[in-house]
């Protein structure tokens, strides 16, 4: 089990890295594994990449990091078939009467500090 603590506070946010656990949202079905893996089902497409939850400045984000096409169609070992160019980062919002829903706002990390998209929110609900 892998736990991100975020600065040297005493109150500094503390964040699981990992989950494993599906949730509902407007994208489609996502499941998350504790192995870092998250596979992403929306409209009878399948995407498969790589995850992790992150905690900075007492703030939540997840990164996705999708799988290249070439590296789902040949099954290769080699780390260049990711993508890095398509990397997804999220603010994460947790809801504060089912803390294990969270919402989704696309962010970039630039020189000058963070940078939100202005694309509609995500928000991800826990299948039971």
């Amino acid at each position: 089990k892998y736990v991100i603590k975020s600065g040297n506070k005493k109150t500094a946010k503390v964040v699981q890295a990992f989950l494993n656990a599906s949730y509902l949202s407007s994208i489609g079905s996502v499941q998350f594994f504790d192995t870092g893996i998250y596979i992403l089902t929306s409209a009878g497409r399948t995407k498969k990449g790589k995850y992790i939850f992150f905690a900075l400045d007492d703030n939540e984000y997840l990164e996705l990091l999708p799988e290249s096409e070439a590296f789902q169609d040949t099954k290769q070992n080699a780390p260049k078939d990711w993508q890095a160019a398509s990397r997804e980062t999220y603010q994460v919002v947790r809801s504060e009467s089912k803390p294990d829903d969270f919402s989704l706002q696309r962010i970039k990390f630039t020189i000058s500090g963070l940078q939100e998209f202005h694309e509609s929110v995500l928000v991800f609900t826990k299948e039971k």
